[in-house]
C-alpha cells in the first residue's frame, strides 16, 4: 500500500478538525473544558493511529501497535502534570507509530518528530491567536498531512539507493505472472 498523499492528508485534517470541534462542543456542557479536552485528546490520537495502521505498508505489527498505545495512553493520562503535556504525550505516541510504521531511516523520523513539533506549535499559535479549537486543530491536522511528503529513506545517498526487499519480492511475483499468462497465450495460439 502506498504512503498517504498530501491531498488524502488534508481530507483527514478537514475531518479531523471539524469532527473534533463538534465532539469537544458536544463533552463540554458534561464534563468541562480539562476533561473534554483530555477526551478528544485521546479519541482522536486512537483515531488517527488507526488510521495510520490502516494505511501503513507493513504487513504486521498492528495489534501489538494499538496495545502498546492503550498502555501509553494510561501511563500519559497518570502522568502529565497538564493539559499542554497531555497533547504533547498523544503527539509523541502518533510520531511513534508513524516513525515505525512509515519512516525507514533516522533522518526521515526525526524529519517527521520535527512535523510533529511544528504542527504542535502551529496549533498552540492558532489557538492563542483565534481562541478557536477548530483553528487549532486544522493547524495541527494539516501540518500532519505532509508527513506522506516526507521520504521513508532520508540522509546517505547509499541509503536512498538501497532497495526495499519487500519490493523484490514483488516484482518477482509480478514477473511470475507475466510469464505465465503470456506462456497461457501462446498455447493458446
Amino acid at each position: 500500500m502506498s504512503r498517504p498523499g498530501l491531498l488524502e492528508g488534508t481530507a483527514v485534517a478537514a475531518v479531523a478538525s471539524l469532527g473534533g470541534a463538534i465532539l469537544h462542543a458536544a463533552l463540554l456542557p458534561l464534563c468541562g473544558a480539562l476533561f473534554a479536552l483530555k477526551i478528544l485528546t485521546a479519541i482522536a490520537s486512537l483515531g488517527y493511529v488507526a488510521y495510520l495502521l490502516r494505511r501503513s505498508p507493513r504487513r504486521g505489527g498492528r495489534l501489538a501497535t494499538l496495545a502498546l498505545w492503550a498502555v501509553s495512553a494510561l501511563a500519559i493520562d497518570a502522568l502529565a502534570p497538564a493539559v499542554g503535556w497531555y497533547v504533547a504525550g498523544h503527539l509523541g505516541l502518533v510520531w511513534l507509530v508513524r516513525a515505525v510504521h512509515f519512516q525507514r531511516s533516522t533522518p526521515a523520523g526525526l524529519a517527521d518528530l520535527g512535523l510533529v513539533a511544528f504542527g504542535y506549535a502551529a496549533a498552540v499559535w492558532a489557538g492563542l491567536q483565534t481562541h478557536s479549537l477548530l483553528a487549532s486543530l486544522w493547524c495541527l491536522m494539516l501540518v500532519q498531512a505532509a508527513f506522506g511528503c516526507i521520504p521513508a529513506r532520508l540522509g546517505h545517498p547509499a541509503a536512498a539507493r538501497e532497495r526495499d526487499p519487500d519490493s523484490d519480492e514483488r516484482f518477482e511475483r509480478a514477473h511470475r505472472a507475466a510469464e505465465a499468462a503470456l506462456a497461457r497465450h501462446v498455447r493458446s495460439l
